[in-house]
């Protein structure tokens, strides 16, 4: 469970920014509502016949769900993620994604083919410890799935690993969701890490808090972009291959040095570390023109000098140390 002595909260997302060229379909798909879920999960992709018979108004088409993803991963390479990791599909669609899939809708399948991957992200999945590895984090102990690199025995099994048989659904309308048509984007890990799933009908993301709580179905668009703006505003703190720090209630404590860093005792993560590493990323440009490499060499820099101290003896729970991720 998380210690509840830290100055971080998990962070309820408040979406409430739009992305000003992006549009809802002049011409809207026409679908058929969510099924209700069946608990057994070999039939969950039936439909009742009487009770789910009207039409629903589908808000995007796959290539616009496309476009939405791709817009939000592209905003990440100007931050911590690395631009040459994010791949695009040189045809119309990924060829080690088969065409169909027993567990994902042809909506789903098509949205899966046509989106960008970073290439990083899949070896988190090959290496015996999660935390080993210096790659970029979505969120807290959260990480994009990279479905081009999964291995076949991923789409041949007959259910989703990614989506357990007992979770259930709703959109924000309350309305069963199918999970067929549900993608998971982010992979979480541990109490307090995030799952977020895209449903690919109605557009809504939902985030799974880990063993704390699964929050309302959010507009994709405003999802991403109300993301976009904690990392503008540093209410998540990113850094490659450290863990994304939660500081929703750290107040702005303006230029703070290395030496007031390193004075303090116990473990990192005090408002003070935090309010030193928004000095850093914004003495380096962030957010619109952030200097990674120079900012994350400093922060490596002081990080050493703590795991080498008296203060490094005592590195917990927001361990931000070489080995973290």
């Amino acid at each position: 469970a998380l210690p509840i002595s830290h100055s971080y909260t998990l962070l309820l997302l408040s979406p409430r920014y739009y992305l000003p060229n992006l549009h809802r379909p002049t011409h809207p798909v026409m679908c058929r509502p969510h099924p209700p879920p069946i608990d057994d999960g070999v039939n969950a992709n039936l439909e009742s016949d009487d009770d789910y018979e009207s039409d629903f108004v589908a808000p995007y088409t796959p290539s616009d769900l496309v476009a939405i993803i791709t817009d939000f991963y592209t905003f990440l390479t100007t931050l911590h993620f690395s631009a040459e990791d994010l791949k695009f599909p040189t045809t119309s669609s990924w060829p080690s994604i088969p065409s169909s899939c027993t567990f994902k809708s042809a909506r789903a399948m098509k949205v899966l083919h046509q989106m960008p991957y970073f290439e990083d992200t899949s070896l988190a999945r090959q290496l015996p410890h999660y935390e080993d590895t210096s790659l970029a984090l979505l969120h807290y102990k959260s990480r994009l799935i990279d479905y081009r690199s999964l291995p076949p025995s991923y789409y041949d099994a007959g259910e989703d690993e990614y989506i357990y048989l007992n979770k259930m659904f709703e959109d924000s309308e309350g309305r069963p969701v199918d999970r067929h048509d549900v993608i998971c984007f982010a992979e979480g890990r541990e109490s307090g890490g995030r799952q977020m799933f895209l449903d690919v009908l109605t557009g809504e993301v939902t985030e799974d808090i880990i063993r704390c709580d699964i929050l309302s179905p959010v507009d994709v668009v405003e999802y991403f972009e109300a993301l976009k703006e904690e990392y503008r505003s540093l209410t998540l703190v990113p850094c490659t291959g450290r863990q994304v720090i939660e500081a929703k209630n750290v107040k702005e404590g303006g230029e703070v040095g290395r030496g007031e860093v390193m004075s303090q005792e116990g473990d990192f993560g005090t408002d003070v570390d935090v309010c030193w590493v928004r000095s850093v990323y914004r003495r380096h440009g962030w957010p619109d023109a952030f200097r990674r490499e120079e900012a994350e060499r400093e922060i490596s820099e002081v990080m050493a000098e703590i795991d080498a101290g008296e203060r490094g003896k005592d590195v917990g729970w927001y361990e931000w140390s070489d080995s973290t991720g």
